[in-house]
């Protein structure tokens, strides 16, 4: 089976995000040292992540860890 790095997969993640149309809105919550994000789609659908990078919320047009 191959693995693939976080950082990739994050990629793939906000490529996925950016296909259906980008994000309606957003809820961050931040517990036990880590940031849990929750995506409301464009598209109707919801998807999850945690601990995403600054990079990648800027690309997403989202501001986190305010």
């Amino acid at each position: 089976m191959a693995y693939i790095k976080k950082a990739e997969a994050e990629k793939q993640f906000v490529q996925e995000i950016l296909n259906a149309g980008g994000v309606k809105r957003y809820y961050e919550m931040h517990e036990q040292g880590n940031y849990y994000y929750c995506f409301d789609l464009n598209n109707g659908t919801r998807r999850y992540w945690t601990n995403l990078s600054e990079e990648n919320a800027k690309i997403l047009g989202i501001s986190i860890r305010e």
